[in-house]
């Protein structure tokens, strides 16, 4: 039985006005990522692919790591509670992840579902308090990825245009201070001082006792694991620092393998390139085109043939197409219900 819940979960965000919009967006960015293509030639790009060849297994294996590296982060995270399997907890990572790609909230829309099949082991609001706490750690990691390529951009390519030079750190230090302060506030009832700022700017005065009394349960069990966990935190923000390294590795190896001269600085300046794009671009669904075109760029500035750079990120959407469907499999597949279901041992019932 579909509660009307689970339907919001999986339903399109958005009025019908604004998923017009996204596929206005949607289609300059696919006419933009054809024009790409044409100007830098399909058969170059056609040529590099096949000059991957069996290559693309292992490059392939290496988004199952940093998604294995996500998932150890987000059990440290939940080992406070209560012991669970990690093959179990990794299907509801990657179904969320397949979420995120597929619907235009991104992580808005993924998280609540791993919240939502969390359920079978933790009461709600542990779950959520998991799933808050994880991606604030991810956003972390990330951050420190952008500071480091934003650095090696600046002393790799001193040429960058007037525009970037000065709008680009502005962006980074923008995103730093709102990651900081989310982070540090959750530390301190980060859902009561939303609910304080919305009374004051008159948005909305009043709140039921339940959802009151819920909230704070939700504050307490955050805080209570950046107080009382702190060997966790250092722990989870670790790995989600393992699985972004290895998401320089993989554009590390496919740019190694096309290009000798493609180096380690170039793949921590795009790496660091992809979050940011995609922060801007939001609007434009997976920054379709977008993200071709600022790889492609980010090569031409860095005296390297563009062309790489659009068959590096065609690679990864064709890598984010596999595990769509990988993840798909987990949701729709005859045995879900068995899936996801505790076991005696991962429940630690005896």
């Amino acid at each position: 039985m579909r509660s009307r819940s689970c339907r919001g979960i999986f339903a399109p965000a958005g009025t019908t006005r604004r998923m017009k919009l996204r596929y206005l967006f949607l289609c300059f960015g696919a006419i933009l990522l054809f024009f790409l293509i044409h100007r830098l030639g399909l058969d170059t790009i056609l040529t590099q692919f096949a000059q991957l060849g069996w290559w693309v297994i292992p490059i392939f294996g290496l988004s199952a790591l940093w998604y294995l590296c996500y998932t150890v982060a987000w059990q440290r995270i939940l080992q406070q509670k209560r012991p669970l399997a990690l093959h179990s907890l990794y299907r509801i990572k990657i179904v969320g992840e397949v979420i995120n790609a597929m619907t235009p909230a991104n992580f808005l829309g993924g998280d609540p579902v791993r919240v939502y099949l969390l359920r079978r082991f933790f009461p709600g609001l542990q779950g959520a308090a998991s799933v808050i706490i994880d991606r604030t750690l991810q956003s972390l990691a990330t951050l420190g990825i952008i500071l480091i390529g934003l650095l090696v951009a600046y002393w790799r390519i001193p040429q960058l245009p007037q525009n970037i030079r000065y709008g680009l750190p502005l962006i980074v230090l923008i995103l730093s201070a709102f990651v900081v302060w989310i982070f540090l506030h959750q530390r301190h009832g980060l859902c009561q001082f939303g609910f304080d700022m919305l009374k004051g700017l008159r948005i909305r005065r009043h709140f039921s006792p339940d959802t009151l009394s819920r909230a704070a349960e939700l504050d307490q069990l955050i805080a209570s694991f950046y107080r009382h966990d702190p060997q966790g935190f250092a722990w989870a923000l670790l790995y989600h620092l393992c699985g972004r390294v290895l998401g320089i590795v993989e554009v590390y190896w496919i740019g190694r393998l096309l290009v000798p001269e493609f180096g380690l600085v170039e793949a921590v300046i795009l790496a660091a390139l992809a979050p940011i794009i995609n922060l801007l671009f939001t609007f434009v669904p997976g920054a379709i085109g977008i993200m071709e075109g600022a790889y492609s760029t980010a090569l031409f500035l860095l005296a390297l043939p563009p062309p790489l750079g659009l068959t590096i990120q065609i690679f990864k959407r064709v890598r984010a197409g596999l595990w769509i469907v990988i993840g798909s499999l987990f949701v729709t597949t005859r045995d879900r219900q068995e899936l996801f279901r505790p076991t005696m041992k991962e429940t630690g019932v005896t």
